[in-house]
């Protein structure tokens, strides 16, 4: 599931504004998705990007703030969400549809418009939040940044219910909208992103490598009967010692198992009884071991990726990952950093960076207002390139809303011209 299109009609009682995202049908779709939202001061950017977060969290405080007539909200699959209200009647309830649902909201404070609409909000609330929970949406802004409002993870840790009394009495739960819960440092957001794509890394890659059980099956419906050689085996294992080694660098957790001991035992005389056999099982394993290295290969990629690129960006500082610490920022005579001892525009291109590499392969929706803030031309002219490449082997929906002509220069194919006029 993913966002497809956003629109608002009559925003600030005149302005109308249609959001195309480009969407991934494949689901073997390893890429991230652009999208660029540009245009004057005044025209919506933001209060759009702020909209469209409060309708997937089922927060509408800010469309009791800010004058609109509809707001639409089109998924992938076909779902749409909406919200209407009159901006020439300023205490007439806002209503919600998602579906078959329709619900009523209080104009000027969270929750339903009365007793009556309590039970439809608290299951209109469980369908939209149940239905869209494949979606896992992040809005970095340069307000949430100065403030250092905690992010939001999607539906990593559920969806927070209230008590509340019913006219009768009874007292039951009521779903939130989705809240963000407790900050989290980018160091801890790593860690949590290494740590879950070691247990299910589904969950974040792409990937054609099938996995191993489809493997044996296909070689078990082979009609010859192969044969193994003692050196073939030996060049596998020492690629596997490699690839175990640079996954050791990195803190991720590696099969026990022993090179010397495999080579000693392909080094031994042959024996005719039974060699075919113990080779067979020696494939057999090696072949298990290949298939575990390239799952942990996806996971060492997109880290390495990531210390490359802030390699590139950063002068006079380096950044590694590992599964213990997350991350570790150094200078280069050594001395250790916290990531809010960097500069503004650092903190703010690793925050970025790290949002992007904690993607999941699917219905990952990063929008980001005013990526440019305090950053470099320079830098402002690689940034989206490198926060796709962050995201490798996902297709996380990409939302920027800019001023930037250097940020849009290259994707000009991606850009969305919002006008003040009418």
């Amino acid at each position: 599931m993913q966002i497809s299109e956003f629109r608002v009609e009559g925003l600030f009682k005149s302005l109308h504004h249609r959001i195309s995202l480009e969407t991934r049908p494949d689901e073997g779709a390893a890429e991230a998705t652009v999208t660029i939202i540009h245009g004057a001061n005044g025209v919506g950017k933001t209060t759009m990007l702020h909209m469209l977060d409060g309708m997937m969290r089922l927060d509408f405080d800010v469309f009791r703030r800010v004058p609109f007539s509809k707001g639409i909200l089109q998924f992938s699959t076909g779902h749409s969400l909406s919200v209407a209200a009159d901006p020439s009647q300023p205490s007439r309830y806002l209503e919600v549809t998602f579906g078959e649902r329709t619900v009523q909201l209080h104009p000027s404070h969270s929750g339903p418009l009365n007793d009556k609409q309590s039970k439809l909000v608290e299951e209109f609330r469980t369908e939209f939040f149940e239905v869209t929970r494949g979606i896992s949406f992040e809005l970095v802004s340069a307000m949430r940044q100065a403030d250092d409002t905690p992010w939001w993870r999607g539906d990593e840790e559920g969806h927070p219910y209230e008590e509340i009394v019913a006219p009768n009495g009874e007292r039951r739960l009521r779903p939130r909208a989705r809240r963000r819960p407790r900050r989290a440092n980018l160091a801890e957001r790593v860690e949590r992103f290494i740590a879950n794509a070691q247990v299910d890394y589904r969950q974040f890659f792409s990937s054609n490598e099938p996995d191993l059980f489809p493997r044996i099956m296909a070689r078990l419906a082979e009609k010859d009967t192969p044969t193994y050689s003692a050196d073939e085996l030996r060049n596998r294992l020492a690629e596997l010692r490699s690839a175990a080694s640079d996954s050791e660098g990195l803190g991720l957790e590696v099969e026990p198992w022993s090179y010397d001991e495999l080579v000693a035992f392909l080094d031994e005389p042959e024996d005719p009884r039974g060699r075919n056999h113990a080779l067979t099982v020696l494939d057999t394993y090696a072949e298990f071991l290949e298939a575990a290295a390239e799952r942990r290969q996806l996971l060492a990629q997109r880290l390495r990726t990531f210390e490359r690129i802030l390699a590139d960006f950063y002068t006079g500082k380096r950044v590694t990952v590992n599964s213990q610490a997350g991350l570790n920022i150094q200078t280069l005579t050594g001395d250790s950093l916290t990531e809010r001892q960097l500069s503004s525009g650092e903190y703010h291109l690793l925050y970025l960076m790290v949002t992007a590499l904690v993607s999941k392969r699917r219905g990952a929706v990063i929008a980001i207002d005013e990526p440019e803030m305090s950053m470099h031309i320079a830098w402002q002219r690689k940034l989206i390139p490198n926060l796709v490449a962050c995201a490798s082997h996902a297709s996380p929906q990409l939302l920027f809303a800019t001023h930037s002509p250097e940020l849009v220069a290259e994707f000009r194919d991606h850009l969305v011209e919002m006008k003040g006029d009418v």
